[in-house]
């Protein structure tokens, strides 16, 4: 596993502790991201972390074996993207879905986390709470400020993604362009979510009482897992 020193803190802050581990964003913090809600706060370097008590010590060298299914594969996986992304290969995110409490955000945080000592720039986000953000932007003129970031920012993880109140504005105006643009890019994104592929793309995504919300709703799920690939998307 690569094991270099993480690097300096992004523009994102303008005050953190070096004594954390990893450099933890004080209330200093720079408007950016730093509102995504309760499950939330700001790490450095770029990396947006959910519930960060337990989460924070999440880490490759104890990964979750423990709780769900296909765990060494997943972790094989992980171990291939690090490498891969090391050399500057192109590769694919992940779709990883499951119940509840089977380690799915314990997982992408690990792989953050150990992407994050390496110099790479990750959010996670907890995606309901960033919907909400979306949403409390449009009044402060700041909301393409927050979907550039997720546009651009090396690598992009949506922990839950389904468990929002689908929203055809959000999904449509937001989400979709979002992914698209990271998808010709060919920007790693990975996703977790309590709903498999198939009901987050033909259900929860096109839950619309129009023909053409419906057929929105699939393209949506279409570039997720053009995003991720076929073999990628795991149940846990």
């Amino acid at each position: 596993m690569i094991r270099s020193k993480p690097s300096s803190v992004s523009l994102l802050f303008n005050s953190y502790s070096k004594d954390s581990k990893l450099l933890v964003a004080t209330k200093l913090l720079m408007p950016l991201l730093n509102n995504c809600g309760p499950h939330s706060a700001i790490i450095g370097p770029s990396l947006t972390l959910i519930n960060t008590g337990s989460i924070l010590q999440a880490s490759m060298d104890q990964f979750d074996y423990d709780r769900g299914e296909n765990k060494q594969l997943i972790y094989n996986k992980f171990v291939n993207f690090i490498t891969k992304y090391k050399n500057g290969d192109t590769v694919k995110g992940m779709y990883l879905w499951g119940k509840y409490s089977v380690g799915k955000t314990y997982c992408l945080s690990a792989l953050a986390n150990e992407l994050m000592k390496n110099s790479v720039d990750v959010i996670i986000a907890y995606y309901p709470d960033l919907v909400r953000e979306f949403k409390s932007r449009i009044s402060t003129n700041t909301l393409e400020e927050v979907v550039s970031k997720l546009k651009q920012i090396d690598v992009l993880m949506l922990d839950d993604i389904g468990a929002e109140n689908n929203s055809p504005w959000v999904r449509d105006e937001i989400l979709g362009p979002i992914i698209q643009f990271r998808l010709l890019d060919e920007k790693p994104t990975f996703f977790s979510s309590n709903l498999s592929y198939k009901d987050l793309s033909e259900s929860h995504f096109s839950n619309t009482k129009t023909k053409v919300g419906t057929i929105r709703g699939y393209r949506i799920g279409v570039r997720i897992k053009d995003l991720v690939g076929e073999d990628n998307i795991i149940k846990m």
